[in-house]
């Protein structure tokens, strides 16, 4: 089996933290498919602190 994620779909969970951010970042550049997740009060920070189109899509 390939160690690289390329075609493969991997979960992400601290997506937006220090480590998880830096993760999910390489893991698309190897082509991986990524769904990122993270807790609702630090998406809602982020989507606060980088505008209304970086939000979770939820309202």
């Amino acid at each position: 089996m390939s160690a690289r994620p390329a075609g493969r779909r991997v979960v992400v969970t601290g997506a937006l933290g220090g480590i998880g951010a830096a993760v999910t970042q390489r893991l698309l550049a190897d082509g991986a498919q990524v769904l990122a997740v993270d807790r609702p009060d630090v998406v809602r920070r982020a989507g606060e602190a980088h505008g209304p189109s970086a939000g979770s899509g939820s309202t």
